[in-house]
Protein backbone atom coordinates (compact mmCIF):
# COMPACT_ATOMS: atom_id res chain seq x y z
CA UNK A 1 0.00 0.00 0.00
CA UNK A 2 2.77 2.23 0.76
CA UNK A 3 3.92 2.21 -2.88
CA UNK A 4 0.66 3.34 -4.18
CA UNK A 5 0.42 6.20 -1.73
CA UNK A 6 3.95 7.16 -2.91
CA UNK A 7 2.97 7.17 -6.64
CA UNK A 8 -0.74 9.27 -5.87
CA UNK A 9 1.01 12.21 -4.33
CA UNK A 10 3.46 12.20 -6.87
CA UNK A 11 3.03 15.80 -9.25
CA UNK A 12 6.47 16.15 -11.29
CA UNK A 13 9.28 13.41 -11.55
CA UNK A 14 11.55 12.90 -8.21
CA UNK A 15 13.99 10.15 -9.07
CA UNK A 16 15.28 8.57 -12.33
CA UNK A 17 17.42 5.41 -12.90
CA UNK A 18 20.98 7.62 -13.04
CA UNK A 19 19.95 9.27 -9.50
CA UNK A 20 20.14 6.08 -7.94
CA UNK A 21 23.24 4.90 -9.39
CA UNK A 22 25.93 3.62 -7.06
CA UNK A 23 29.94 4.23 -8.09
CA UNK A 24 31.47 0.93 -6.60
CA UNK A 25 34.57 3.28 -6.64
CA UNK A 26 36.80 0.20 -8.31
CA UNK A 27 37.87 0.64 -11.88
CA UNK A 28 39.04 -1.75 -14.17
CA UNK A 29 43.11 -1.71 -15.34
CA UNK A 30 43.67 1.06 -17.77
CA UNK A 31 41.62 0.70 -20.97
CA UNK A 32 40.14 -3.22 -20.37
CA UNK A 33 36.28 -2.28 -20.76
CA UNK A 34 35.15 -5.72 -20.26
CA UNK A 35 32.97 -6.88 -17.67
CA UNK A 36 31.09 -10.30 -16.86
CA UNK A 37 28.50 -10.45 -13.50
CA UNK A 38 27.06 -13.82 -12.42
CA UNK A 39 25.08 -13.82 -8.91
CA UNK A 40 25.73 -10.27 -8.42
CA UNK A 41 29.56 -10.27 -8.31
CA UNK A 42 31.22 -8.26 -11.31
CA UNK A 43 34.96 -9.65 -12.50
CA UNK A 44 36.96 -7.40 -14.45
CA UNK A 45 40.62 -6.98 -15.18
CA UNK A 46 42.78 -5.78 -12.55
CA UNK A 47 46.30 -5.99 -13.82
CA UNK A 48 48.22 -6.86 -17.44
CA UNK A 49 51.41 -9.05 -17.53
CA UNK A 50 53.74 -8.72 -16.54
CA UNK A 51 51.56 -8.54 -13.11
CA UNK A 52 47.84 -10.11 -14.80
CA UNK A 53 45.31 -9.89 -12.47
CA UNK A 54 41.62 -10.09 -11.54
CA UNK A 55 39.11 -8.22 -9.83
CA UNK A 56 35.75 -9.40 -8.17
CA UNK A 57 33.23 -6.33 -6.86
CA UNK A 58 30.24 -7.99 -4.97
CA UNK A 59 27.43 -5.91 -4.77
CA UNK A 60 26.00 -7.34 -2.12
CA UNK A 61 28.69 -7.05 0.78
CA UNK A 62 29.60 -3.68 -1.03
CA UNK A 63 33.30 -4.73 -1.19
CA UNK A 64 36.04 -5.95 -3.72
CA UNK A 65 38.72 -7.82 -4.08
CA UNK A 66 42.03 -8.40 -6.67
CA UNK A 67 44.28 -11.61 -7.03
CA UNK A 68 46.78 -12.58 -9.29
CA UNK A 69 46.24 -15.10 -12.40
CA UNK A 70 47.23 -18.28 -12.34
CA UNK A 71 50.28 -17.25 -14.16
CA UNK A 72 50.58 -13.19 -13.47
CA UNK A 73 53.56 -12.96 -16.26
CA UNK A 74 51.58 -14.11 -18.89
CA UNK A 75 49.36 -12.54 -21.11
CA UNK A 76 45.62 -12.69 -19.78
CA UNK A 77 42.37 -12.53 -21.69
CA UNK A 78 39.17 -10.97 -20.44
CA UNK A 79 37.94 -13.32 -17.16
CA UNK A 80 34.15 -14.55 -17.05
CA UNK A 81 32.07 -15.71 -13.97
CA UNK A 82 29.24 -18.27 -13.42
CA UNK A 83 27.81 -19.17 -10.21
CA UNK A 84 31.44 -19.52 -8.26
CA UNK A 85 33.79 -20.37 -10.84
CA UNK A 86 35.94 -17.73 -12.74
CA UNK A 87 37.57 -18.84 -16.00
CA UNK A 88 40.79 -16.81 -16.70
CA UNK A 89 42.73 -17.67 -20.41
CA UNK A 90 46.22 -17.32 -20.29
CA UNK A 91 49.26 -17.65 -22.82
CA UNK A 92 52.97 -16.99 -23.04
CA UNK A 93 52.24 -14.59 -26.48
CA UNK A 94 49.84 -13.21 -28.37
CA UNK A 95 50.09 -15.73 -31.15
CA UNK A 96 50.97 -19.11 -28.86
CA UNK A 97 48.09 -21.37 -27.86
CA UNK A 98 45.96 -20.73 -24.85
CA UNK A 99 45.63 -22.06 -21.11
CA UNK A 100 42.16 -22.41 -20.20
CA UNK A 101 42.38 -21.93 -16.25
CA UNK A 102 39.80 -21.79 -13.50
CA UNK A 103 39.07 -21.33 -9.97
CA UNK A 104 36.53 -21.42 -7.22
CA UNK A 105 35.00 -18.20 -5.21
CA UNK A 106 34.89 -19.24 -1.50
CA UNK A 107 30.83 -18.15 0.23
CA UNK A 108 32.46 -15.17 2.37
CA UNK A 109 31.71 -11.64 3.07
CA UNK A 110 33.34 -9.72 2.70
CA UNK A 111 34.77 -11.23 -0.89
CA UNK A 112 37.73 -13.17 -0.55
CA UNK A 113 39.81 -14.22 -3.45
CA UNK A 114 39.66 -16.62 -5.63
CA UNK A 115 41.85 -20.01 -6.01
CA UNK A 116 43.60 -22.23 -6.29
CA UNK A 117 43.95 -22.29 -9.84
CA UNK A 118 43.36 -25.07 -11.90
CA UNK A 119 44.31 -25.87 -15.75
CA UNK A 120 41.44 -27.46 -17.44
CA UNK A 121 41.93 -26.97 -21.32
CA UNK A 122 45.17 -26.76 -22.99
CA UNK A 123 46.04 -25.82 -26.62
CA UNK A 124 43.36 -23.49 -27.53
CA UNK A 125 43.60 -21.22 -30.54
CA UNK A 126 45.80 -18.12 -29.88
CA UNK A 127 44.86 -14.83 -28.12
CA UNK A 128 45.31 -13.19 -31.73
CA UNK A 129 42.80 -15.84 -33.34
CA UNK A 130 40.27 -15.24 -30.67
CA UNK A 131 40.08 -11.70 -31.06
CA UNK A 132 39.88 -12.00 -34.91
CA UNK A 133 36.86 -14.15 -34.36
CA UNK A 134 35.20 -12.42 -31.13
CA UNK A 135 35.27 -15.41 -29.18
CA UNK A 136 36.77 -14.93 -25.73
CA UNK A 137 36.03 -18.27 -24.02
CA UNK A 138 32.87 -17.81 -21.64
CA UNK A 139 31.31 -19.77 -18.91
CA UNK A 140 27.86 -20.46 -18.08
CA UNK A 141 27.00 -22.96 -15.67
CA UNK A 142 28.44 -27.04 -16.70
CA UNK A 143 30.12 -24.83 -19.93
CA UNK A 144 32.79 -23.02 -21.17
CA UNK A 145 33.00 -22.20 -25.24
CA UNK A 146 35.34 -20.48 -27.50
CA UNK A 147 35.42 -20.65 -31.20
CA UNK A 148 38.46 -23.11 -33.46
CA UNK A 149 39.23 -22.82 -36.94
CA UNK A 150 36.46 -24.08 -38.49
CA UNK A 151 34.04 -24.57 -35.88
CA UNK A 152 34.05 -24.48 -31.89
CA UNK A 153 34.41 -26.50 -28.55
CA UNK A 154 32.91 -27.06 -25.26
CA UNK A 155 34.30 -27.82 -22.09
CA UNK A 156 31.81 -29.79 -19.73
CA UNK A 157 32.84 -29.24 -15.96
CA UNK A 158 30.99 -32.40 -14.91
CA UNK A 159 32.80 -34.76 -17.25
CA UNK A 160 35.99 -33.13 -17.57
CA UNK A 161 35.75 -33.71 -21.45
CA UNK A 162 36.07 -30.98 -24.25
CA UNK A 163 33.63 -31.76 -27.45
CA UNK A 164 34.42 -29.78 -30.82
CA UNK A 165 32.02 -29.34 -33.43
CA UNK A 166 32.85 -28.57 -36.75
CA UNK A 167 30.74 -25.96 -38.89
CA UNK A 168 30.82 -24.88 -42.84
CA UNK A 169 31.86 -21.49 -42.16
CA UNK A 170 33.59 -19.92 -39.62
CA UNK A 171 32.07 -19.00 -36.72
CA UNK A 172 32.37 -15.59 -34.49
CA UNK A 173 30.47 -14.66 -30.91
CA UNK A 174 30.43 -17.76 -28.64
CA UNK A 175 28.13 -17.58 -25.91
CA UNK A 176 26.24 -19.87 -23.89
CA UNK A 177 23.76 -20.22 -21.47
CA UNK A 178 25.10 -23.43 -20.12
CA UNK A 179 23.17 -25.22 -22.53
CA UNK A 180 22.90 -23.51 -25.88
CA UNK A 181 25.74 -22.59 -27.23
CA UNK A 182 25.07 -19.52 -29.94
CA UNK A 183 26.94 -17.92 -32.62
CA UNK A 184 27.07 -16.17 -35.86
CA UNK A 185 28.19 -17.82 -39.26
CA UNK A 186 28.21 -16.98 -42.74
CA UNK A 187 25.69 -19.03 -44.46
CA UNK A 188 28.16 -19.75 -47.25
CA UNK A 189 31.86 -18.45 -47.75
CA UNK A 190 30.83 -15.69 -49.95
CA UNK A 191 27.26 -14.34 -48.38
CA UNK A 192 27.84 -10.65 -47.42
CA UNK A 193 26.74 -11.18 -43.83
CA UNK A 194 26.29 -13.48 -40.90
CA UNK A 195 23.32 -15.09 -39.31
CA UNK A 196 22.97 -16.04 -35.94
CA UNK A 197 22.81 -20.10 -34.77
CA UNK A 198 22.71 -22.04 -32.08
CA UNK A 199 23.63 -25.48 -31.11
CA UNK A 200 21.63 -27.44 -28.27
CA UNK A 201 24.88 -29.20 -26.07
CA UNK A 202 21.96 -30.62 -23.60
CA UNK A 203 20.44 -32.70 -26.28
CA UNK A 204 22.01 -36.81 -26.72
CA UNK A 205 24.83 -36.37 -29.28
CA UNK A 206 23.10 -37.80 -31.97
CA UNK A 207 20.47 -35.40 -31.53
CA UNK A 208 22.25 -32.30 -31.87
CA UNK A 209 22.51 -29.92 -34.79
CA UNK A 210 23.57 -26.37 -35.70
CA UNK A 211 20.57 -24.54 -36.16
CA UNK A 212 20.38 -21.42 -38.30
CA UNK A 213 17.63 -18.88 -37.46
CA UNK A 214 18.19 -17.22 -40.34
CA UNK A 215 18.43 -13.97 -38.67
CA UNK A 216 21.25 -11.13 -39.93
CA UNK A 217 23.48 -10.41 -37.04
CA UNK A 218 26.66 -10.94 -35.32
CA UNK A 219 27.72 -10.73 -31.49
CA UNK A 220 24.89 -13.22 -30.07
CA UNK A 221 24.25 -12.98 -25.93
CA UNK A 222 22.01 -15.48 -24.73
CA UNK A 223 20.40 -16.16 -21.41
CA UNK A 224 17.59 -18.55 -20.51
CA UNK A 225 16.40 -19.23 -23.84
CA UNK A 226 16.89 -16.00 -25.92
CA UNK A 227 19.59 -14.65 -28.12
CA UNK A 228 20.10 -11.19 -28.18
CA UNK A 229 22.15 -9.70 -31.42
CA UNK A 230 23.43 -6.85 -32.98
CA UNK A 231 20.87 -6.76 -36.02
CA UNK A 232 22.95 -5.64 -39.25
CA UNK A 233 20.07 -5.79 -41.79
CA UNK A 234 19.19 -2.09 -41.46
CA UNK A 235 20.67 1.38 -41.07
CA UNK A 236 21.19 2.29 -38.89
CA UNK A 237 21.67 -1.11 -36.81
CA UNK A 238 19.94 -2.06 -33.87
CA UNK A 239 19.12 -4.46 -31.33
CA UNK A 240 17.37 -7.96 -32.28
CA UNK A 241 15.97 -10.97 -30.03
CA UNK A 242 15.22 -14.44 -30.88
CA UNK A 243 13.12 -16.64 -28.94
CA UNK A 244 14.41 -20.18 -28.78
CA UNK A 245 11.31 -21.68 -27.33
CA UNK A 246 8.74 -19.70 -29.32
CA UNK A 247 10.93 -19.60 -32.23
CA UNK A 248 10.02 -15.60 -32.77
CA UNK A 249 12.01 -12.57 -33.28
CA UNK A 250 11.26 -9.04 -32.60
CA UNK A 251 13.39 -5.70 -33.88
CA UNK A 252 14.71 -3.36 -31.44
CA UNK A 253 15.93 0.20 -30.81
CA UNK A 254 19.55 1.50 -32.64
CA UNK A 255 22.49 0.26 -30.00
CA UNK A 256 24.97 -2.44 -29.91
CA UNK A 257 26.15 -4.90 -27.69
CA UNK A 258 29.99 -6.74 -27.77
CA UNK A 259 30.96 -10.21 -27.02
CA UNK A 260 33.52 -8.53 -24.70
CA UNK A 261 31.36 -8.37 -21.76
CA UNK A 262 28.04 -10.48 -20.64
CA UNK A 263 25.54 -11.35 -20.60
CA UNK A 264 23.48 -8.49 -22.14
CA UNK A 265 20.15 -10.12 -21.75
CA UNK A 266 18.62 -11.37 -18.74
CA UNK A 267 14.58 -12.41 -19.10
CA UNK A 268 12.75 -9.71 -20.36
CA UNK A 269 15.33 -7.05 -20.50
CA UNK A 270 18.20 -6.34 -22.77
CA UNK A 271 21.04 -3.79 -22.11
CA UNK A 272 23.22 -2.21 -24.92
CA UNK A 273 24.71 1.15 -25.50
CA UNK A 274 24.06 3.75 -28.10
CA UNK A 275 25.45 7.11 -28.64
CA UNK A 276 23.77 10.54 -27.49
CA UNK A 277 22.60 11.73 -31.30
CA UNK A 278 20.90 8.30 -31.46
CA UNK A 279 19.34 8.41 -28.03
CA UNK A 280 19.18 12.39 -28.97
CA UNK A 281 19.74 13.32 -25.25
CA UNK A 282 23.15 14.09 -23.71
CA UNK A 283 23.66 12.13 -20.97
CA UNK A 284 26.82 13.44 -19.72
CA UNK A 285 25.53 16.74 -19.31
CA UNK A 286 28.99 18.27 -21.16
CA UNK A 287 26.60 20.85 -23.34
CA UNK A 288 26.65 18.27 -26.91
CA UNK A 289 24.82 15.68 -27.94
CA UNK A 290 28.16 13.76 -29.29
CA UNK A 291 28.03 10.23 -31.24
CA UNK A 292 30.95 9.30 -29.66
CA UNK A 293 29.70 9.77 -26.41
CA UNK A 294 27.41 7.22 -25.06
CA UNK A 295 24.72 6.21 -23.21
CA UNK A 296 23.06 3.29 -21.45
CA UNK A 297 19.95 1.95 -22.84
CA UNK A 298 17.46 -1.03 -21.97
CA UNK A 299 15.11 -2.71 -23.94
CA UNK A 300 11.84 -4.33 -22.12
CA UNK A 301 10.67 -7.02 -24.20
CA UNK A 302 7.52 -9.02 -24.69
CA UNK A 303 6.30 -6.57 -21.51
CA UNK A 304 2.53 -5.85 -21.46
CA UNK A 305 0.62 -2.76 -22.91
CA UNK A 306 1.58 -0.79 -19.53
CA UNK A 307 5.15 -1.40 -20.16
CA UNK A 308 7.21 1.39 -21.72
CA UNK A 309 9.63 -0.75 -24.13
CA UNK A 310 12.93 1.37 -23.90
CA UNK A 311 14.46 3.15 -21.29
CA UNK A 312 13.67 7.08 -20.85
CA UNK A 313 16.83 8.89 -22.36
CA UNK A 314 17.03 11.63 -19.81
CA UNK A 315 17.12 8.76 -17.21
CA UNK A 316 20.12 6.99 -19.34
CA UNK A 317 23.80 7.18 -17.39
CA UNK A 318 26.64 8.22 -19.13
CA UNK A 319 29.06 4.89 -20.04
CA UNK A 320 32.40 5.47 -20.66
CA UNK A 321 33.04 3.16 -23.97
CA UNK A 322 31.37 1.10 -26.53
CA UNK A 323 29.79 -1.38 -26.65
CA UNK A 324 32.34 -2.92 -24.33
CA UNK A 325 30.87 -2.95 -20.75
CA UNK A 326 27.10 -3.52 -19.84
CA UNK A 327 26.20 -6.65 -18.19
CA UNK A 328 22.86 -7.26 -16.59
CA UNK A 329 22.01 -10.35 -14.00
CA UNK A 330 18.26 -10.37 -12.49
CA UNK A 331 17.75 -6.47 -11.77
CA UNK A 332 20.98 -5.36 -11.76
CA UNK A 333 22.83 -3.48 -14.73
CA UNK A 334 26.75 -2.83 -14.47
CA UNK A 335 29.04 -0.60 -16.71
CA UNK A 336 31.96 1.77 -16.31
CA UNK A 337 30.50 4.80 -15.93
CA UNK A 338 32.18 8.23 -17.60
CA UNK A 339 34.90 8.76 -14.74
CA UNK A 340 36.07 5.07 -15.58
CA UNK A 341 34.23 3.13 -12.07
CA UNK A 342 32.28 0.19 -11.92
CA UNK A 343 28.80 1.56 -11.42
CA UNK A 344 25.63 -0.12 -11.18
CA UNK A 345 21.68 0.18 -10.97
CA UNK A 346 18.74 -1.91 -10.23
CA UNK A 347 15.97 -1.90 -12.02
CA UNK A 348 12.73 -1.60 -12.05
CA UNK A 349 13.18 1.51 -9.27
CA UNK A 350 11.06 1.64 -6.65
CA UNK A 351 7.44 3.73 -7.86
CA UNK A 352 8.57 2.92 -11.88
CA UNK A 353 5.19 0.83 -12.67
CA UNK A 354 6.26 1.19 -16.11
CA UNK A 355 9.81 0.33 -16.06
CA UNK A 356 11.12 3.62 -18.40
CA UNK A 357 13.58 4.28 -15.79
CA UNK A 358 12.20 7.46 -14.95
CA UNK A 359 9.41 8.50 -11.44
CA UNK A 360 6.50 10.73 -13.08
CA UNK A 361 2.42 11.42 -13.88
CA UNK A 362 2.46 8.32 -16.10
CA UNK A 363 3.53 6.32 -13.05
CA UNK A 364 0.65 7.55 -11.37
CA UNK A 365 -1.91 7.68 -13.61
CA UNK A 366 -1.05 3.94 -13.73
CA UNK A 367 -1.56 3.32 -10.44
CA UNK A 368 -5.03 5.80 -9.97
CA UNK A 369 -7.00 4.00 -12.58
CA UNK A 370 -6.04 0.65 -10.84
CA UNK A 371 -6.67 1.97 -7.49
CA UNK A 372 -8.38 -0.85 -4.97
CA UNK A 373 -8.55 -3.33 -8.13
CA UNK A 374 -7.21 -7.11 -6.35
CA UNK A 375 -5.43 -9.49 -8.27
CA UNK A 376 -8.88 -12.20 -8.65
CA UNK A 377 -10.63 -9.44 -10.31
CA UNK A 378 -8.37 -6.75 -12.11
CA UNK A 379 -9.24 -5.51 -15.16
CA UNK A 380 -6.25 -3.31 -15.55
Amino acid sequence: MLLITLAIVISSPVRTVKGLLVDTGVAPFGSNNYLSMDAGRIVYVAGIAPSSAIGVYDINSGSSTTFSTANSSLTALPPSISGDKIVSPLSPLINTTVTLYFCTLPHASPIQSCGPWTAIVTGLPSISFLISFASFPKVSGDLVVWANTGGFSFYRFSTGTVTAVSTPTQPHGLTTNGAVISFSAKPTSTSSSETIRYYDASLPPASRTVVDTGLSGYYPSITQYTIVFNDNSTTSERLRYYDILNQASGAGPVGAISYTSGPSVWGNRIIFTTDEVSDNFDCNGDGTKSSSEFCLGYWNIRGPSWIATTLSASAAPSIKANPDNPVIWDNIIAFIGSNGNIQYVKVPMQGDVNQDGIVNNTDRTTVTNCLNQVLKGSVC
